[in-house]
């Protein structure tokens, strides 16, 4: 019985805290949510590099193979690395649009490299490894959309780190801006489903 009424005594200012907490939230949601949001985004700064690594998985917004080719034509380093196993529902390498786009973009053939084998973020990481080992290259740049930098800055360091290979991380503006990414189409699940797979690459130990 002793339990029991400590039990309800506790309860009497818990229940209200929790009212208050849950009320706090919704009221300042759009704070917390937008901070959700910019948390995705990590940027380093630009050096001169010996290859400009490209992620795949942007499907058609260009806006990676844009931020690339810019970094490409701006000097920022001699050798461009496109990175994407994967195929599209056509059953079409999606590689091979990403280098057509980045040639129409500028980026001459005999300036980019192709690792055609990933299928996923750990995968761009641990095939771009073993070719910028190879190559002996020590500097990248390393550029993917804004909201997918901290998980592939978290990958790319937890494999490259036994590495000498220096990695500074650029982010390709995306169509949206991460003000009320909730009311977006694309931004309100890309949000929630990266921060998902931040947590399930860190409960698997890739990041």
């Amino acid at each position: 019985m002793q339990v029991i009424k400590v039990i309800l005594r506790s309860m009497r200012w818990i229940i209200p805290l929790m009212v208050v907490m849950l009320l706090l939230l919704y009221f300042t949601k759009d704070k917390w949510l937008n901070v959700l949001g910019y948390k995705l985004i990590v940027a380093d700064n630009v050096i001169s590099s010996d290859v400009i690594i490209l992620l795949g998985g942007e499907g058609d917004f260009s806006e990676r193979s844009r931020k690339a080719a810019e970094l490409y034509l701006d000097g920022y380093a001699p050798k461009v690395l496109l990175t994407d196993g994967t195929f599209d529902y056509k059953h079409d390498m999606e590689i091979n649009k990403m280098l057509s786009r980045v040639e129409t973009l500028g980026i001459p053939k005999k300036a980019i490299l192709l690792e055609k084998q990933s299928q996923n973020t750990y995968e761009n990481a641990k095939y771009s490894k073993e070719i910028l080992l190879q190559q002996n290259m020590k500097k990248a740049l390393v550029v993917t959309s804004d909201w997918h930098t901290l998980r592939t800055r978290l990958t790319f360091r937890k494999v490259f780190k036994e590495s000498d290979v220096e990695l500074h991380f650029v982010a390709a503006p995306s169509e949206y801006t991460f003000d009320q990414w909730w009311t977006h189409h694309d931004t309100k699940e890309n949000v929630p489903l990266e921060w998902v797979k931040i947590v399930y690459y860190k409960l698997i130990n890739r990041a």
